[in-house]
Parts: C-alpha cells; sequence; structure tokens
C-alpha cells in the first residue's frame, strides 16, 4: 500500500499519527482512504465544488510536485504528501513534508522556485558572462574539453579566456548581483534555518554547463568537504535546473538514501567495490529536472553525470550552503556569507 506523510497540521485529525498507508490507485483515492479512516480529513484537502485539491494545497508523489492533481497515479510503493502550495504569487515554502521527503531520500524537488522573469535574467547573464559582454570582478571560467573525459579538463581562469558559450563552469557567481539576489532568496534562507542555522556561508556559487552535443561525463561521488579542503562537511546543496534537465541532456543520476551511508571516501569520488555494492542498477534514478524549478540536493548523495546528446544546452545553477563559522584547511580563511551577520548585499553595477 501506499505511504501517505499526514501534514503536521492534520495530524490531530489522524489521531497523532505521522504516517499511514493506504490502499490507492490516484491520489483520488488517496483522500478518500485517508476520509474513511480519519473522518474530516476529506474537507482539508478537497474541493467539493471544483473537483479537486483545495486551493492552496500541493501533493508530493515519489519526490516529484505533481501537476495532475487528483489524478495523479499511485504504486504500491509509492510516498505521498500534501504540503501548501508554491502558487499565488506568494512565496514558496519549505514544508515538514519536504524535510522529511529530504531526510529520508536525501533529495527534494522544492517546485519552480525561478519566475519565468528571473529565469530569463539568470540565463541572459551567464550568457553575457561567457560572452565577455560583462565582467564580473572574481567570476572564474572553465572550459568544456569537449571529449566528455571529466580527467584532464582545463583549470579555471579570472575572466573568460575566450568569448564562447561551451564553458563547462562559471564560478563564484555570488560576485555578481543577479546570481547573489536569487540565492538568498526567501526559501533557501528557510531551507538553510533548517540545516545550517543563522549564518550562513557557501562553498560555491557555480553555474554548470553541458554544451549541445558535448558535456562531461562527471563520475560517481559524493561532495565532500575533505575533498574540497574545508573543515566541516556541507549538507545542502539547492540545484536549479536553468533549461530542461532529461535523460538525452545529461541529467544527474543519484542513489536515492545513500547520503544514510556516510562519508564513503573524504576524497569525493566512489571506489569500484563501492559503486558495485551501492550504485546497481536497480537502485539509480535519473533526475530529471524542468526549466525553473530546484532541487535540494544532500551532499552526500551518490550522484553522477553524463554527456548532453541533444542539439540544445543543459545549464543549472548550483550552490552549497553550509556553517559560515566554516574555514578553508589550509589557509584558515572563512568563506563569503549569504544570511545573517555580514551577509553579503547584492551590488548593481553598469552592466546590470
Amino acid at each position: 500500500m501506499a505511504r501517505v506523510v499526514i501534514p503536521r497540521r492534520l495530524r490531530e485529525l489522524a489521531g497523532g499519527e505521522r504516517e499511514v498507508e493506504v490502499e490507492a490507485a490516484t491520489v483520488r483515492q488517496v483522500i478518500e482512504g485517508l476520509e474513511a479512516a480519519y473522518p474530516g480529513m476529506k474537507e482539508k484537502l478537497y474541493d467539493f465544488e471544483a473537483d479537486q485539491l483545495k486551493r492552496g494545497t500541493a501533493v508530493i508523489v515519489d519526490g516529484e510536485t505533481s501537476q495532475m492533481g487528483l489524478l495523479k497515479k499511485i504504486s504500491a510503493e509509492s510516498e505521498v504528501h500534501f504540503l501548501p502550495a508554491m502558487g499565488g504569487g506568494a512565496d514558496p515554502i519549505f514544508s515538514d513534508a519536504q524535510a522529511a521527503y529530504f531526510d529520508e531520500h536525501g533529495y527534494v524537488h522544492l517546485g519552480r522556485v525561478a519566475t519565468c522573469t528571473q529565469l530569463t535574467a539568470l540565463r541572459q547573464r551567464i550568457d553575457d558572462l561567457m560572452l565577455g559582454v560583462i565582467e564580473v570582478d572574481g567570476v572564474t571560467f572553465q572550459l568544456d574539453g569537449g571529449t566528455g573525459e571529466y580527467h584532464g579538463l582545463s583549470s579555471h581562469t579570472d575572466g573568460p579566456p575566450r568569448s564562447t558559450l561551451s564553458y563547462r563552469r562559471v564560478d563564484e557567481l555570488h560576485n555578481d548581483p543577479v546570481f547573489l539576489t536569487y540565492m538568498q532568496q526567501r526559501l533557501f534562507r528557510d531551507i538553510t534555518r533548517c540545516y545550517v542555522g543563522e549564518d550562513v556561508s557557501i562553498f560555491r556559487s557555480m553555474f554548470m554547463n553541458k554544451p549541445a552535443n558535448q558535456g562531461t561525463v562527471l563520475p560517481w561521488h559524493q561532495d565532500v568537504g575533505a575533498g574540497w579542503g574545508i573543515d566541516t562537511n556541507p549538507i545542502a546543496t539547492v540545484w536549479t535546473a536553468l533549461d530542461d534537465a532529461t535523460v538525452d541532456t545529461g541529467c544527474m543520476q543519484i542513489v536515492p538514501g545513500s547520503h544514510r551511508l556516510g562519508i564513503l571516501n573524504p576524497g569525493h569520488y566512489t571506489s569500484e567495490e563501492d559503486q558495485a555494492a551501492y550504485c546497481s542498477e536497480d537502485k539509480v534514478i535519473d533526475l530529471e529536472v524542468a526549466e525553473g524549478e530546484a532541487v535540494l540536493i544532500h551532499n552526500w548523495m551518490l550522484h553522477r553525470s553524463g554527456v548532453n546528446h541533444t542539439d540544445r544546452p543543459r545549464r543549472a545553477f548550483s550552490v552549497a550552503y553550509m556553517d559560515a563559522a566554516t574555514r578553508e584547511v589550509k589557509s584558515g580563511k572563512r568563506f563569503p556569507v549569504i544570511f545573517g551577520e555580514r551577509a553579503l548585499q547584492p551590488k548593481l553595477s553598469a552592466g546590470v
């Protein structure tokens, strides 16, 4: 039977239960099953007049926010969450249901976080940076190798060495006011309060690109602080799709729940033995993400990605949030503060 996580606000109706099992093939049947077991539940989730989910309610099935509402199909292995919706012009929120899903599975879809206006601005900004139309101090660039091989990639440079849209990475984007503004929105503040604290810095603010018919194979790994040369092990990364990330465009592949294995290798990359033990085909899923949507990813969850086999780019923006007390091991320096005391403030320039 499907596992249904009861929203905190409705647990009193369910006798305090946090999770229940319901036999259902659709979200509609889930609600009917909940009503049969806990009278009064249906009116909290269902609009009788409109025959749809109640306004302000969204449903997450197996980690993805469904756009099909009551018609969304459910399997016997499904996990279902009901939570406040992110529409209507209100700021997105990070719900108890999403936190519970993240804690168990190591990732959770946050829904469409970047508005159409934000998405257009981020795309245009990164293009302008790569083409040298604008320059921002501190931003670094790494070209795609063009061979698909991870080892042997070029080093990072300050400022674009040439005008091209084929950069693999553009880093230190907290120095750019457009990207910094996106990084500091309320949803990400709520998430970092949950998993980091009040004073939050970032290890990297990184644009990742798999150019059309190119891209680099990223081997199985975890994102571990020791491998980055820092004295803590961050756990919260927000990954935003600037284009549709699909199997064909080289989306991430992940092993849900693998963050609970702990750190397998402080140097990031997963041994062949651990790959055989933990990354078998039956445990791996393709993490497809629509443009404008964001995913919260646990840094220790095993993940990889392939090359882009299409005629369009697969671009994303990734930010690893961590405790502001974190230091670089060799130098002892701290990192840019995003939230809390002495947080960075976006500074508009002539190029904005």
